[in-house]
C-alpha cells in the first residue's frame, strides 16, 4: 500500500519515561473543549480507531465522564492511523474529547494495547493507576481514584514536551477498497471477538478469519473449525446492500479460495425460545450512528437498532457459547438492553424486557469446518 510522507518541522511528542512519569504522544489533533489543561489529578488515555465502532459509543460515555469533572480529569483520546483519516472522520463524528496520534505507536507498543477500545487512568506523576476497557471503568472508580491522589499537574508538566527537526515519519495511507469484498492481510490478532465498523458505503470487520468467519454467520466463534494455518488475520471490507454483505460466508471463502462444510453437533449451548416475544422497537436507545451499534461493558450489553440474530451473535461471544433460538420471528431491528453477567438476572432480563426464554441445556447446533486447498 502506498505511504504517505509526514514532514514534521514542529511536532509536540510526548513519551513513557519510567524515571519521570511523563506521556508521549506525537500530535495533538484537538485539545479538550471540556477539561482544562492547568491543574488536573488524574490523566486517561482513551486508545481507539476509526474502523472501531465500539469506541465510538465509548468516547460517548467518556465525554460525559469528563464533563462532570472538568477541572480534575483531561482525558486523551489516542489513535495512531492517518492524521487524514481521523480528521476526516472527526467532521462526521464530531466529539469534545482531546484527540491525539501516535504516529510511531510508542504507546500502543509500550503497554501492549492489541485490542479495541482500552483505557489507562494516569495520576498526575504518571503513575499508571487503571486500565482496562473503557465502558468498564465507573464513575465510582474514578471518585475513588480522586479521593486517593492529592498532586495535580498541568498537562505541559504531564506531557514532555520537545521538539524534532524536520523529521520523516512515514504513515500508512488509508487502504479504499474497490471491489464487493476484500481482504488485507494484517499482523496477528488476539482478540476474542472481530472488531467491526459500519461506514457509509462497507461494512469493516478486523480480526483472525475464525472471527470474522463467526461474525459473518452469526454465531460462537467455538463453532467455526479452522487450520491454524489458515487462520490469519485480516481487515476485511464488505460492500453494503451487495452479494457480499447479503452472504458474506460466500464471499468470504471465494475471496480466500476456501471450501467449508457444515455439520449438526450434540452439545451445551444457550436456547433462547422465542415463541411469545415481545421485542422493543427502535426508540429505546438512540445513539444516532450509521449501522449496528454496541456498547458492552462488563455486565451488559445494550445495542441500538440490531437484529435479534445480531444480538445472538454478540450474547455467544461474551459468553463463550453456542447460541441457538426456537420458535419463529421475524429478524427486524431492535433495541436492546441485556445483563449477561449473572446468568439469572440475563434469563430475568430476557424474559421480562422480551418475553425471550433462556436456557442452557443440551441440543444440535451447526458447526463450519473450513478448509484450504493445500490443507484438503
Amino acid at each position: 500500500m502506498k505511504l504517505i510522507k509526514i514532514l514534521l518541522s514542529a511536532v509536540c511528542f510526548l513519551s513513557i519515561s519510567a524515571s519521570y512519569g511523563q506521556i508521549n504522544i506525537s500530535e495533538l489533533v484537538q485539545p479538550s473543549k471540556i477539561a482544562t489543561p492547568s491543574e488536573n489529578k488524574l490523566y486517561f488515555v482513551d486508545f481507539w480507531a476509526t474502523w472501531c465502532t465500539p469506541c465510538i459509543h465509548v468516547s460517548k460515555y467518556l465525554t460525559t465522564l469528563q464533563e462532570q469533572y472538568p477541572n480534575d480529569l483531561y482525558i486523551v483520546s489516542l489513535t495512531r492511523e492517518n492524521p487524514d483519516a481521523v480528521k476526516t472522520f472527526l467532521t462526521k463524528h464530531s466529539t469534545d474529547l482531546a484527540i491525539a496520534i501516535d504516529y510511531q505507536s510508542e504507546m500502543f507498543d509500550a503497554y501492549n494495547i492489541e485490542s479495541l477500545p482500552q483505557g489507562i487512568l494516569f495520576n498526575a506523576k504518571g503513575d499508571k493507576l487503571w486500565e482496562g476497557r473503557p465502558a468498564d471503568f465507573k464513575i465510582y472508580h474514578l471518585r475513588r481514584f480522586l479521593n486517593q491522589n492529592d498532586d495535580t499537574s498541568a498537562l505541559s508538566d504531564l506531557f514532555n514536551i520537545r521538539k524534532i527537526n524536520t523529521d520523516v515519519i512515514e504513515v500508512e495511507d488509508a487502504f479504499v477498497p474497490t471491489n464487493n469484498t476484500e481482504f488485507v492481510e494484517i499482523e496477528r490478532t488476539q482478540q476474542d471477538a472481530a472488531d467491526v465498523n459500519f461506514t457509509a458505503s462497507y461494512i469493516e470487520v478486523k480480526g483472525d478469519l475464525r472471527n470474522i468467519l463467526a461474525y459473518a454467520l452469526k454465531v460462537s466463534r467455538e463453532q467455526i473449525q479452522i487450520d491454524d494455518r489458515l487462520n490469519k488475520s485480516y481487515h476485511a471490507y464488505f460492500k453494503r446492500d451487495s452479494p457480499s454483505e447479503k452472504n458474506m460466508l460466500k464471499a468470504i471463502t471465494k475471496a480466500l479460495d476456501l471450501n467449508y462444510k457444515s455439520s449438526k453437533v450434540e452439545g451445551s449451548a444457550l436456547v433462547l425460545d422465542v415463541e411469545y416475544a415481545n421485542f422493543w422497537d427502535q426508540q429505546q436507545i438512540n445513539w444516532g450512528f450509521n449501522g449496528d451499534k454496541y456498547l458492552v461493558d462488563d455486565s451488559q450489553i445494550q445495542a441500538d437498532n440490531v437484529s435479534f440474530n445480531s444480538i445472538k451473535y454478540k450474547l455467544a461471544s461474551v459468553l463463550e457459547i453456542p447460541v441457538v433460538s426456537q420458535g419463529k420471528y421475524y429478524d427486524a431491528k431492535h433495541d436492546w438492553q441485556i445483563h449477561y453477567k449473572y446468568f439469572e438476572l440475563m434469563q430475568t432480563d430476557l424474559k421480562e424486557n422480551f418475553g425471550i426464554n433462556a436456557e442452557v441445556k443440551a441440543t444440535q447446533y451447526l458447526v463450519y469446518k473450513i478448509t484450504g486447498k493445500a490443507f484438503n
